[in-house]
């Protein structure tokens, strides 16, 4: 089997289990889907030689689990640890760096990293939905068939959840 319909492949299941975490409509329920599919994601970019994307999909495994520990414990709570995420994101960037296009990468990761930090879950949707977009340029620009569809149904799907939540 070649890398690339392995990462096919790996970018559908990646897909199925982002779609479904935010259906979720508990924050905790919500960012433990979230880890799986980050690093299903990683694979999916690693595979297609995107490695900025790849491995700030690996690190935003750790950065859900903390996150998740944010609403029990005060010290995740710090400003200090979104500040720390952010800066390992820039570090990665600059060590990953192949193109402008990984620039986007990171600001679609800096973007979803916020909205994951904010308690509010419609606040927490309408960020992902705006990391989503900037993520969507990069897959294009990668030439990132199937990220582009995850993109899209991403935001979409994110965006019904929002609305329909809001009702």
């Amino acid at each position: 089997m070649s890398f690339y319909v392995a990462s096919q492949i790996v970018g559908y299941i990646a897909l199925s289990i982002s779609l479904y975490a935010f259906w979720q409509h508990s924050r905790k329920k919500l960012l433990k889907f979230h880890m799986f599919a980050s690093f299903l994601y990683g694979v999916h970019y690693n595979l297609m030689g995107a490695f900025t994307g790849g491995v700030s999909s690996f690190v935003g495994i750790l950065r859900a689990y903390i996150f998740s520990l944010k609403e029990n414990n005060k010290k995740y709570q710090s400003i200090f640890i979104l500040v720390g995420f952010w800066l390992v994101y820039l570090i990665i960037l600059i060590l990953t760096y192949q193109s402008w296009f990984d620039v986007l990468a990171i600001a679609s990761t800096l973007i979803f990293t916020f909205s994951l930090w904010v308690s509010n879950v419609s606040n927490m949707k309408l960020l992902a939905i705006l990391g989503s977009i900037i993520w969507l340029a990069y897959t294009i620009l990668i030439k990132s068939y199937p990220g582009m569809m995850i993109e899209i149904l991403f935001a979409t799907s994110t965006a019904i959840s929002y609305i329909k939540t809001k009702k």
